[in-house]
């Protein structure tokens, strides 16, 4: 019997298409493709909450010459990433570098307000002057994520934009992009959002 809930194991259609023809005719892409779109090659790069390190396998993938570390609470994601030949630390306090961008693929809705704050000041310190901070999360604007969210137990609340833009400005960061995709495309919760939203 575990001891406690693990983060990390749960995997929902909304965080990924798997059909690759509504993919195609929709032209959805998942995080992992918006995130790697926005990277530059010849960065460093930090996964803060990297979990298993699949967002760096992608990466790795389509972008050259770059400096990865990731970032993880969880001692067995750490190891994880370390069989898999990438840096991963459980402690932030003894990296001293500046990272061109600051990746957070579902992670902020398993923060609370105490952990947000931390997040956004570590993600300060650590980025160079014109680097950027990456984050995805479910849209807590958009009522079916709103209902989903609370199937993972380890999600603590959803955060919308005006949420995590006032929370950035504390410390001194601005929202210069947003990027919305839903990859459940369905024509009727569309019209319920728009109906319930509008």
């Amino acid at each position: 019997m575990n001891e406690r809930i693990n983060t990390g194991i749960y995997s929902f259609s909304k965080h990924s298409c798997k059909n690759g023809i509504k993919k195609r005719l929709f032209k959805l892409m998942t995080d992992h493709e918006i995130v790697t779109a926005l990277i530059n090659n010849d960065s460093s790069v930090l996964d803060y909450g990297c979990g298993d390190c699949h967002f760096f396998d992608y990466l790795k993938t389509k972008k050259t010459n770059l400096n990865m570390i990731g970032y993880d609470l969880d001692k067995k994601y750490v190891e994880i990433g370390k069989k898999k030949m990438y840096l991963v630390v459980s402690s932030l306090e003894n990296i001293k570098q500046k990272f061109d961008f600051i990746v957070s693929n579902q992670v902020v809705e398993h923060m609370n307000v105490i952990d947000l704050s931390k997040f956004f000041k570590k993600s300060y310190d650590l980025l160079k002057m014109d680097g950027k901070l990456i984050i995805s999360t479910l849209n807590g604007d958009e009522f079916y994520s709103i209902i989903n969210i609370w199937d993972d137990p380890t999600h603590v609340r959803p955060y919308n934009k005006t949420s995590l833009e006032n929370a950035a400005s504390y410390f001194n960061f601005k929202i210069i992009k947003i990027i919305k995709h839903h990859i459940r495309v369905n024509p009727l919760k569309i019209l319920v959002n728009m109906y319930i939203l509008g």
